[in-house]
């Protein structure tokens, strides 16, 4: 099904830009279809590739998670930390500039007939596919109970904070705690905030121990996504009850060849500048035949990586976190995507 969708969505979608606004500490990308027909077809969780011109040469191809709900085909939202090149670049396009979108791509889904009991776990950006997912939940009126368990580093760096709220008062499927890692609190009528992480006692509080009743999605960096799956794995919970994504690869959807298709992405636009290069060095050295060349080897500069701080967990709040569950749904998933099955 996975190639099958890949091979679907090969067509590069033209977008503009109808906004691009800062706030607080995110970037929130909208862009409007060129045409109807342009206009994307995704279910919730799944991201596309974007790509725009910068300075008359293309930009790197980035993956991002939609934000939007994919019943509003009039536009769709994008949001990002501006914190590289890319980012950087995406603040600066103007009302009206060209964006092209391929994709959707990826499984990080909801299926409202096996997935019946939902608990989403995130950290900071890590939110975005979830918006995506309660937007829509909330919209079609899913009777999918959902709980969200999102994990900050302020309770004001805190991604969509007012929206969570109000999607959590429209929606009497679904419940959320913020779990905050450093900064003030301030509490708010129907706001759970617990001071400290999400850590196996607590998860155990929230499941009531029956871990098997629920199925999990991560999204977040490595560190988060890696230690909730161990603990997952730890209390016999069923691989394919579990589904992670991360920010710059999916790793439910398997990919080509053993890659994902971000990674799959980079890796072939890697290759092509690899390519591209030898055809030029190529030319060069068949209108100089006659001078002798010399080889030289690059050096590739690796990226320096940061290993995350971590400390020791605190101890969470003795306020009782009651998820919304139920043991069966009748409720049918309305997928917004025909071609998908």
């Amino acid at each position: 099904m996975f190639l099958s969708l890949i091979r679907d969505n090969e067509e590069v979608k033209k977008y503009y830009v109808k906004n691009v606004q800062n706030i607080d500490n995110y970037l929130l990308l909208t862009l409007r279809p060129h045409k109807p027909k342009d206009s994307l077809r995704f279910y919730p969780g799944q991201y596309v590739t974007i790509s725009f011109m910068v300075d008359g040469r293309p930009s790197p191809v980035r993956c991002f998670s939609m934000v939007s709900s994919p019943n509003n085909l009039d536009e769709v939202q994008f949001a990002m930390r501006v914190e590289g090149n890319f980012t950087q670049a995406v603040q600066k396009l103007v009302v009206g500039e060209e964006v092209r979108l391929q994709g959707p791509y990826g499984e990080f889904i909801i299926d409202p007939e096996q997935d019946r009991n939902i608990i989403l776990l995130a950290a900071g950006i890590g939110i975005t596919p979830f918006m995506s997912m309660l937007r829509y939940a909330t919209e079609a009126k899913l009777s999918n109970p959902i709980t969200l368990l999102y994990a900050c580093r302020s309770q004001a760096d805190i991604p969509f904070y007012d929206e969570l709220i109000k999607l959590q008062k429209d929606n009497p499927h679904f419940r959320i705690a913020f779990f905050i890692k450093q900064g003030k609190t301030t509490a708010h009528p129907g706001v759970t905030l617990i001071r400290g992480r999400i850590n196996e006692p607590l998860l155990h509080q929230v499941t009531n121990g029956q871990y098997e009743h629920f199925t999990y999605f991560i999204c977040g960096p490595d560190y988060f996504r890696n230690g909730l799956e161990r603990i997952l794995s730890d209390e016999q919970v069923e691989p394919d009850r579990i589904l992670k994504e991360s920010f710059n690869q999916t790793s439910k959807s398997g990919g080509l060849f053993g890659f994902s298709i971000p990674r799959l992405t980079y890796v072939l636009s890697g290759l092509a500048m690899i390519l591209l290069l030898a055809f030029i060095m190529g030319l060069d050295l068949s209108r100089n035949v006659s001078t002798a060349s010399a080889t030289q080897t690059p050096t590739a500069t690796s990226p320096t990586v940061s290993t995350p701080v971590t400390t020791t967990p605190s101890t969470y709040d003795t306020q009782t976190i009651t998820p919304v569950t139920s043991p069966s749904t009748s409720s049918r998933y309305q997928a917004p995507v025909s071609s998908v099955s």
